[in-house]
């Protein structure tokens, strides 16, 4: 299922107070709420602020889609780059937030849940997802995405995934560039090419030097303008079970 971008929400609940976190274990910008977990780091890296570390209680010990977990605020910061302790996780606030995280400290037991917010979608239902933006096909039409990114009007590597209007293909695209044997291509081309495949919906993801196809039998079988495959966080992977 491809949906439009910012589909992902992560909020912290304590009685009828909702806080919406802008980032899930990413630097933030000083107005924005982030939450960090241990596979962050041992720290937040933050600036001065003020953050909160937030233990599981109950069941669930870890931060997963639909799934609520418990928590008991144990020490409140404000001296920034807090610690991670092992199985917490930190919520980092605006400064201007202080007083609100203060009053979270003292608020007994909190709820912190992932969720997403799809027509149709039940996030206990999700098995497996991977962010991209945008999306470049929708319902077999190319979109206007050149105000999306800088470089969508460019030629650059490029990587998709899309599926026909059934449902039953799924097409992976990597398209490779920055050398003399490929120069890339667009985000209008790609959404093209895309179309061409037999996609009616279809979603940009990471490019440039993070374009890489790899197999199993033949290794990568395109050419990572990086020169070698670099290192990324995330990835779409498909495993054949069965003869």
């Amino acid at each position: 299922f491809i949906s439009k971008p910012a589909a992902f929400v992560s909020c912290v609940i304590s009685g009828k107070d909702t806080i919406f976190v802008d980032r899930i274990n990413r630097s933030r910008d000083k107005d924005e709420w982030a939450m960090y977990t241990g596979r962050y780091g041992s720290s937040t890296g933050s600036e001065p602020c003020p953050e909160l570390v937030l233990c599981p209680t109950g069941r669930t010990s870890m931060l997963s889609y639909g799934k609520p977990m418990r928590c008991k605020p144990v020490t409140l910061s404000t001296t920034g780059n807090c610690a991670i302790p092992d199985g917490c996780v930190v919520l980092s606030a605006p400064a201007s937030e202080a007083g609100h995280l203060a009053t979270l400290s003292h608020g007994g037991k909190l709820k912190v849940m992932l969720d997403v917010d799809m027509p149709g979608v039940r996030s206990r239902d999700i098995a497996e997802m991977v962010g991209g933006r945008p999306l470049i096909l929708s319902e077999g039409k190319p979109l206007d995405t050149m105000g999306e990114l800088a470089h969508l009007p460019q030629l650059h590597p490029r990587t998709a995934v899309g599926y026909s209007s059934d449902r039953r293909y799924l097409t992976l695209m990597v398209v490779d560039g920055r050398s003399e044997q490929s120069s890339g291509m667009t985000g209008r081309e790609l959404a093209d090419a895309m179309s061409e495949a037999g996609c009616t919906e279809a979603l940009n993801l990471d490019g440039g030097g993070s374009s890489s196809l790899y197999t199993t039998r033949d290794g990568t079988v395109n050419v990572p303008s990086d020169g070698r495959e670099r290192k990324v966080s995330n990835g779409i992977g498909i495993i054949r079970t069965g003869n």
